[in-house]
């Protein structure tokens, strides 16, 4: 059964920290980026709170259609949940607003259920033409929320916000919302979309992980991610190798 946000809150809210020890993030043989580096919650809440989320048939209906289009997408997509809904308890949001977070991170890519499959599958780097088809996902997934209440849909809109290369326009788009308003919870969801982009090697990052070091994605993420330097940190907290945090 799933508990209720309410029942969260009553929980000790420790983290789930294993081997985490104060030697410092990049380290000896651990540099080397490997296929089971990946970003893992710190708070067993908030695998309980994505599965709260996940019950409401607005955010089921959307998901269910990513799921049978693509898989991966999916996957990133419930990862994204888990991370954001971390880093936000973490940084203090409330009860609502950790759900609002989470309804979010879960969303953020429901716009690639209208990218080919063949795109999103594609094993090695993107042409320029499939980059930009690619590039226009968050006005896809804008568009399947627009007559919807709320600010989900902006939160799909601009979570490509805070990346170096910042898309889509958001001048082209009719909204009636100040964007400033979002930056806790888009900078959140961005900052963990990089990092398990990198990680899990999808997209432009496709043979990161076997090619370059830990120090070289911290580089990488502190050169892509434009927003809350902080949250970079956050974020790099929450990679673990094995069955280790890796700190």
């Amino acid at each position: 059964m799933v508990n209720t946000p309410s029942e969260y809150a009553e929980t000790s809210g420790e983290p789930l920290l294993i081997g985490r020890d104060d030697t410092g993030l990049i380290e000896n043989d651990s540099n080397v980026i490997q296929p089971f580096l990946r970003l893992e919650p710190l708070y067993a809440e908030s695998i309980g709170l994505v599965d709260y989320v996940l019950d409401q048939q607005s955010v089921q209906k959307h998901l269910s259609i990513l799921k049978a289009h693509d898989r991966g997408s999916y996957d990133h997509s419930l990862k994204i949940g888990q991370i954001s809904a971390d880093i936000g308890k973490e940084f203090g949001l409330d009860e609502k607003e950790l759900i609002l977070l989470t309804q979010g991170a879960l969303l953020h890519d429901i716009g690639k259920i209208d990218v080919p499959s063949n795109i999103l599958e594609k094993a090695y780097a993107l042409s320029s033409e499939e980059k930009e088809i690619l590039m226009q996902h968050p006005g896809f997934g804008y568009q399947r929320l627009k007559d919807t209440d709320g600010i989900l849909k902006y939160m799909v809109l601009i979570h490509h916000r805070y990346k170096k290369r910042s898309y889509p326009d958001i001048d082209s788009f009719e909204t009636d919302i100040n964007i400033e308003r979002l930056d806790k919870y888009t900078q959140i969801i961005s900052v963990s979309d990089i990092l398990d982009a990198l990680l899990d090697g999808r997209g432009g990052s496709r043979q990161y992980k076997r090619r370059h070091s830990l120090q070289s994605l911290v580089r990488t993420i502190y050169d892509e991610f434009t927003g809350d330097r902080d949250l970079i940190t956050h974020g790099l907290l929450r990679i673990s190798h094995g069955d280790q945090i890796i700190h």
